[in-house]
């Protein structure tokens, strides 16, 4: 009797469910949730598209154009912006696209919603062909798992991640208040990321879908290292340095106060330039041309100039603790009141015919190694505390005579080339033959 009843609630199916199963949607239903579907792939592939276009921009953008703040054009809105403005106003045009697209996206499924809670699953097969109509009915297997990777990437996690991006490149503006302001931005992002995502599944808790977790502990992560890390190593030039090397400035351009630290100047030509208060802390100036350049009151605290051209540059109270001017020309350079605590000046040139002596008046050169400089004629008083190499003293009478026999031997060990006691030498290296 137990099983007639159980078997008669089970084949029991309400009148109204059934009209609806045997019943077909109606053609302008379909029509809506096409033309709904038509314009939301519109949004979605300006918003991806921009979103590529904002990573594009930042990855191909030179860093002369960075420090330069040359202008960039902003998509969509057809509008050319500095470098600093661009890098702003993407976190904003790209979060307002995808506000935009998940308002047509949320639009989709609720017609998509209605459409099964009226007329039956099966309706669905008469839906507008575009992906994001089927994402509850992804294929298994290999071909499903592309497809959800596409589906939860495109919606969900293309925007923190470009937000990340645009937050790392910022940095190497090496402004602290911009790069801390737009280490914000990802975080931002992801809560309204996270904010739609929750509207279209059933469990609504953070922490109990993989999903949202992993992308909220991807930026949790990455906003720890930008902070903790990369800001403050990339403002001591430790880490994301500015390449110019090579760049020929203008003759004079005006740089004053500009922020170089750790910068790439290798072989560039700053002739003349205005570079007074300058932080080149730890710049790589290597056969860079300084001639002529300010650079009073400067910061060059380890900054590698050997081999640099600073004929004529004003380094009057600059900061050259522990800088390396190896080779450095400093034909009447004026390094008056400098601070050059440990600088390596070891065979700089000093002087030269037609040229005046560098000045040295003031300067603190304590730990400084002024070793195979040649040093005449400038006062030595001015380089107290300085490591200077002395002249040795040559003997005026041999030791000893070689005798022939003796000279062939050394001749014949060292294989040095001699016309008449060794023509089998191998000889030297000159450049006279």
């Amino acid at each position: 009797m137990a099983e007639k009843r159980l078997a008669e609630e089970k084949n029991k199916i309400k009148p109204e469910t059934a009209r609806n199963q045997n019943r077909q949607a109606p053609d302008w239903l379909f029509d809506n949730i096409a033309e709904a579907s038509k314009n939301a792939r519109r949004i979605y592939l300006l918003y991806i598209g921009a979103l590529a276009y904002f990573t594009l921009t930042v990855f191909t953008t030179p860093d002369r154009r960075i420090f330069f703040n040359e202008p960039t054009r902003l998509p969509i809105v057809n509008l050319e912006v500095s470098f600093t403005s661009f890098i702003i106003l993407a976190p904003v045009l790209a979060a307002f696209l995808f506000i935009y697209f998940q308002l047509y996206f949320n639009k989709v499924k609720r017609l998509i919603d209605e459409l099964e809670a009226k007329y039956g699953a099966e309706e669905k097969r008469r839906l507008y062909p575009w992906m994001l109509n089927f994402t509850d009915e992804l294929k298994s297997g290999f071909v499903g798992l592309c497809q959800r990777i596409i589906v939860n990437f495109s919606l969900w996690w293309s925007l923190p991640v470009v937000l990340m991006v645009l937050a790392f490149w910022s940095v190497k503006k090496q402004d602290p208040v911009l790069a801390y302001s737009l280490g914000i931005v990802p975080m931002i992002g992801t809560a309204l990321v996270i904010t739609f995502w929750t509207h279209y599944e059933p469990n609504p808790s953070v922490f109990k879908s993989y999903g949202k977790s992993l992308l909220l502990a991807s930026v949790l992560i990455f906003e720890l290292l930008l902070v903790g890390w990369v800001v403050p190593s990339t403002l001591k030039g430790e880490f994301l340095r500015i390449d110019l090397r090579g760049h020929r400035f203008p003759i004079g351009a005006t740089l004053k106060g500009a922020r170089l630290v750790g910068a790439d100047l290798v072989g560039s030509s700053l002739e003349g330039a205005d570079l007074r208060e300058a932080n080149l802390r730890g710049a790589k100036l290597q056969e860079a041309n300084l001639k002529g350049a300010d650079l009073s009151g400067a910061i060059l605290f380890g900054a590698d100039l050997s081999l640099a051209i600073l004929d004529k540059a004003k380094l009057v109270g600059a900061d050259l603790r522990e800088a390396n001017l190896q080779g450095a020309r400093l034909f009447e350079t004026n390094l008056q009141d400098a601070r050059a605590q440990r600088a390596d000046f070891r065979n700089a040139t000093a002087g030269s015919l037609g040229f005046k002596l560098p000045n040295f008046l003031g300067a603190d050169f304590r730990g400084a190694d002024f070793r195979g400089v040649d040093l005449a004629g400038i006062d030595r008083s001015q380089l107290v505390g300085a490591i200077i190499a002395r002249a040795p003293s040559l003997r005026s009478t041999p030791i000893s005579t070689l005798s022939d026999s003796q000279v062939v031997i050394m001749l014949t060990e060292k294989g040095f080339f001699d016309q008449r006691k060794n023509k089998f030498g191998v000889g030297v290296h000159n450049e006279f033959g």
